[in-house]
Order: structure tokens, then sequence, then C-alpha cells
């Protein structure tokens, strides 16, 4: 197991939705302790950060997204942030209008990490319809959008990262345990149990249906009181993150939320993949809800950010 003293020695136990059920989000911290102490967070280094838009040209359309980096000097670290479910690239609102990634890449790019965040095809400004997304198709454009990532830096020695929110946690475990794209692998509230995440989404009825039809071949319509196709539900029956991330070779950070109400047992879950890898894996287990402070104590979100600026720092060269 990784030696957590190198970066962060945070201690736990075991193991997105966007706006559209924001309310579930509203919990934070509380004052009276500071569960940040034994992180090690990255320091401020650079006084501003540049961003200007990216797209990847890919067989089945266009990914759009935004490149954020250090506006002088050169990256110490790459890392691809990836959304949630119904989500897109900026995520969550947060203070001041400011989206959760957004406000995630800005202060990544003050520490010495260039960021690439997107919108997966058929989300936001992508190409491609959202009821054809899939857990594979997803994973597919993170491969692709890390592959564009390091060409876009060609030459530099870094590390590339990923931070995976939410679904865009289970879409980074699927990708890395397929194609190894990437040196690190940090994870915030990922959905590790699907089945009971997404039974309080759409109700377990309704995805053991849309299965269903998918098995009779039915993949054109779209099932009924969703917006997606079946093959999506097909995925998610037979989707299991934790041995997804047995297979995964390089250090995984795992933030959870113990209020966290789509990701339940979160912490439980995490030890359980921790016991089933080989390689490190920290798991920082937090008082907070599925948007870990964003909402309403941004200023909380921010420590979650230092932080894992600092996971994701830890071996800034491949």
């Amino acid at each position: 197991m990784e030696n957590r003293s190198a970066f962060l020695r945070c201690r736990g136990g075991r193991a997105g939705l966007a706006v559209c059920l924001a309310l579930i989000f509203f919990a934070v911290a509380p004052a009276h302790s500071d569960p940040f102490e034994i992180c090690l967070p990255a320091p401020v280094r650079h006084e501003a950060a540049e961003e200007r838009p990216m797209t990847v040209e890919t067989p089945d359309g266009r990914i759009s997204g935004t490149l954020a980096a250090p506006a002088e000097g050169s990256p110490r670290a790459l890392a691809l942030l990836l959304h949630g479910y119904t989500g897109s690239r900026n995520e969550i609102p947060v203070a001041r209008g400011e989206g959760m990634f957004a406000r995630t890449a800005r202060a990544f790019a003050e520490r010495g990490i260039a960021t690439l965040r997107i919108d997966f095809i058929g989300s936001g400004r992508s190409d491609g319809k959202w009821a054809d997304t899939r857990f594979s198709s997803q994973a597919r454009d993170a491969t692709r959008a890390a592959t564009a990532l390091r060409e876009r830096f060609d030459g530099l020695d870094a590390s590339l990262g990923v931070l995976g929110y939410s679904q865009g946690g289970l879409v980074a475990l699927r990708a890395a345990a397929a194609d190894n794209p990437f040196d690190r692998l940090a994870l915030w509230n990922p959905v590790m149990d699907p089945m009971t995440t997404y039974s309080k989404i759409f109700g377990r009825d309704k995805i053991l249906e849309g299965a269903r039809q998918h098995d009779q071949g039915t993949d054109t319509a779209i099932v009924d009181g969703t917006r997606l196709r079946p093959g999506f539900f097909a995925e998610l029956v037979a989707s299991d993150p934790i041995t997804d991330a047995a297979q995964v070779v390089v250090p995984v950070l795992i933030v959870t939320g113990r209020r966290d109400p789509l990701v339940v047992n979160g912490k439980a879950l995490a030890t359980e993949i921790e016991a089933g890898r080989t390689a490190g894996t920290t798991i920082l287990d937090l008082d907070a809800g599925h948007d870990l402070g964003a909402v309403r104590e941004p200023e909380f979100l921010d420590k979650v950010i230092a932080c894992t600026a600092g996971f994701l720092l830890a071996d800034h060269t491949r």
C-alpha cells in the first residue's frame, strides 16, 4: 500500500445530480471540527489562471471542453475533470454563480495543475444526444480527452490525473480499468453501488424495466419516464465500480460525504475498494453531503480542492 504520509494522511473507514437535485445537496461540515488537519494541501503558486475553449474531435462527434492553466509558467501536472449525471463541465453552481468544476479548475491552476473539463458527448455543448449516453461511452470520451490533454502539453514531463465527481467517478474508474490513461485518480463522492444510487433517482423497477427492454432489442425507444434509452439501464445493472477499482494500478483518492443521500455508505464502500486493490488508496471521509459543501459553504469545498490538488501533485513526474 502507498505510504499515505507522502502527501495526505487521511484516515477514514471504507467505502451528480446537477441543479435539478440541488436541494438534497445542502449539507455542510460542522464548525466545531476541522477534518482537514491531517491533510497536506497544495499551496498556491501562481497568481492567475488562464482559460480557453478546447475541443476534441472523435468518431462519435466533438467533445467540447475548457482548458485552464497557470497564466504564466508551465504546469506541474495535468488533470481531466469529469462531471456527474445530468451535469456539464462547470458542474453545480457555487457562490456567485460559479460552477464547482470552474472553481476547482481555477484553484488547480493557481497550484500549478492544468485541467481540461469536458461535456460528455450528449451533454452541455458537445455533439450527440443525451438519450444515447452510457457509462461506456462516457469512459471512451474520458480516454480520448485524456489523450488530447497529453498531446496539448506534448513534451511536458508531467503526470496526468483525473477528478471524477459522482457518476464521473464511476466513469473514471471504468476508463482507468479499461485503458489505464491516468497516473492518479481523485474521486469525489463517486457512485460505487449503482443500483442503490440510481434507484433513488429512477426507482428500482424502472431500472430493471429498462434493462429488460434492452435484452429484448428495443434500444431505439426511450424508457418511459426517463430521457434515456434501455442501453443505459442495462449497463447500470451490469456495472461494478468496485471490480473496476481492483484493476486500477495507480494511486486513488476517494472523498466521501457521510451525509450524502445519493451515495449512501460511502465510507464502507470506499474501504471495500481499498481492500480489493494492490495500489495505494487514500480515503478522506467528511461530514458533508453530496456537494461537499459547494452550495452553502464553498470555503469547505475549497479545502477539499486544496487537498485533492496535493494528491494530484504528489507524483508530478511520470
